[in-house]
């Protein structure tokens, strides 16, 4: 390693997360390893007590930054900011409601030894209801979910992912043009510029789920509003889809079987995240003027 430079910077975009980043910074003050580290916050300009939250963190944490990331809205913007100013051979990606597992340092960098970038795998029980669960489906074993459209390559969320630094700025960054799913499009271009998306091996990332219908719906909304705009991006010259004539209702029948549980509130959350889904696959489409799927 060169002066002044850590094996791993652990970056964290924050915005608002009062309630819950105090949580995220103790799963990381909890971490015992013999590797250097660092843990650079980028605030994207807060108005609540965050920055107070995280600064209360300064005497149990290695070198703690705290980064001002407010001239742009944004969570790439954030994660961006945060990345250029940090001094780790490998940049481990956290979000500021999530936690991680004892040891997932270590983990991170032994991931990072083999591959290019790496996802860890995700835990949806510790931080959500049992209700709000019911929303998504399980996570995967290996934290990786495999596209179902052009490029037809494996990617993983943002948060608990890990790259190498110098793929982190040959690729630019994130694209911080996209409102959701810039996680996707960043394993994408990694993936098609040689890199090698594995997985963290021995420590899961504690993920938390939106937990309001409001919330539910309007990210359901925007991941599928911009999942048409990555399948505009990646789509394959030529390539037709069969059975077009399905598309309109492609989701409607998921909807029906969700009604009789509307009664309860998992049923209405799930509710609200497939009819979210369906109408920003609407609304993504005529704006990126693709079928969504």
């Amino acid at each position: 390693m060169t002066a002044g430079e850590v094996e791993v910077s652990v970056v964290i975009p924050t915005f608002n997360s009062e309630p819950t980043i105090g949580g995220t910074l103790e799963s990381l003050a909890r971490q015992e390893t013999a590797r250097s580290w660092e843990v650079v916050v980028a605030d994207n300009g807060s108005t609540d007590d965050t920055v107070a939250v995280i600064e209360s963190f300064r005497d149990r944490l290695p070198s703690l930054t705290v980064l001002d990331a407010s001239d742009r809205r944004g969570i790439s913007y954030a994660r961006n900011c945060a990345s250029a100013v940090s001094r780790g051979r490998y940049l481990a990606f956290v979000d500021s409601d999530d936690q991680v597992e004892e040891g997932w340092i270590d983990a991170v960098a032994k991931a990072l030894d083999r591959y290019e970038a790496a996802a860890t795998p995700h835990d949806h029980d510790r931080l959500n209801a049992p209700w709000v669960r019911e929303t998504r489906d399980p996570p995967t074993p290996d934290g990786l979910q495999q596209n179902w459209f052009p490029p037809y390559l494996p990617h993983t969320a943002g948060g608990g992912m890990a790259v190498r630094r110098e793929i982190h700025e040959s690729l630019g960054g994130f694209d911080e043009t996209f409102v959701a799913c810039e996680d996707n499009d960043y394993c994408f271009r990694i993936q098609l510029a040689g890199g090698k998306l594995g997985t963290v091996e021995g420590a899961v990332y504690y993920y938390r789920l939106k937990d309001t219908i409001r919330g539910i719906f309007r990210q359901a909304f925007l991941y599928a509003e911009e999942t048409a705009r990555l399948q505009r991006k990646y789509r394959r010259r030529g390539e037709r889809r069969g059975k077009a004539w399905r598309w309109p209702i492609r989701y409607w029948p998921a909807i029906a079987r969700s009604l009789p549980r509307v009664h309860t509130k998992g049923g209405r959350a799930r509710l609200a995240w497939l009819v979210g889904w369906e109408l920003g696959r609407y609304s993504g489409s005529l704006k990126h003027r693709v079928f969504s799927i």
